[in-house]
This record gives C-alpha cells, sequence and structure tokens, in this order.
C-alpha cells in the first residue's frame, strides 16, 4: 500500500479522478502558505493500482500551481500535470532538484517544495 496525499482544488471542477477516489482514507481542510483554503485528500493506493492511479492523477492536475505525492516507505513519488519524478531519499538532491525546477514551471511557490519534509508524510507548509 503506498500513502498519497493530493488538494482537491488541483483537479478540473475540485473533483477527485475516479480511480483516486476509490482510495480516499481522509479528507480535511488546509490553509495553503497560510493564505489559501485548501482540501487535503489523502489516499492509500493498493500497490496493484498504483501505476495507474500515479497516470490518472498526472492527467487530472490543472496544469499550473498544484501538485500531488505518494510515499510508499522508501520513494516519494511527486506528480506535475503530465510529469512524475522518483525521489529516492530526502537527500535525493538530484531529484528534489528536479522538483523544483518542474515545481517552478508549474507556478509552484518553492515554499510548497519542501521534499525533504514530505517524507514524514504532511504537507510542507
Amino acid at each position: 500500500m503506498i500513502k498519497g496525499m493530493v488538494i482537491r482544488e488541483s483537479f478540473a471542477n475540485e473533483t477527485i479522478p475516479p480511480l483516486l477516489d476509490n482510495f480516499v482514507v481522509e479528507r480535511r481542510q488546509h490553509t495553503l502558505a497560510g493564505v489559501e483554503k485548501v482540501h487535503i485528500v489523502t489516499v492509500i493506493v493498493p500497490t496493484a493500482e498504483f501505476l495507474a492511479t500515479l497516470t490518472e492523477t498526472s492527467l487530472a492536475l490543472k496544469p499550473t500551481r498544484f501538485y500531488a505525492h505518494f510515499v510508499d516507505g522508501r520513494s516519494m513519488y511527486v506528480v506535475f500535470p503530465r510529469s512524475i519524478v522518483i525521489v529516492a531519499a530526502p537527500d535525493d538532491d538530484q531529484s528534489i532538484s528536479l522538483c523544483r525546477l518542474l515545481g517552478q514551471a508549474f507556478s509552484i511557490p518553492e515554499l510548497q517544495m519542501n521534499i525533504p519534509l514530505m517524507f514524514k508524510f504532511g504537507h510542507s507548509d
């Protein structure tokens, strides 16, 4: 099982994609960057459904400002619109730098890309 976190507002019409929605275990409100109220959705995805879930999530994200992340105990999968970066460990500097570059390309503030902290599974701010 792989744990994931998405923001409901990151999808068109604020609708969780169907496959991902099957695995929701928690929904809660959160204030992003101390300003924007969003809904954090936590999922636990069976290993057999993981690749399909990553793909569906990546294709369903709005084109800017949002990403999702999943942690399988060893690695983190950071999901951007039509892109997925695998971060092997909290000190995988090369992959973390790539995530931050992609984050900039998708207008995601660097403050929201605290990848090492997200390995402990939470939101970065």
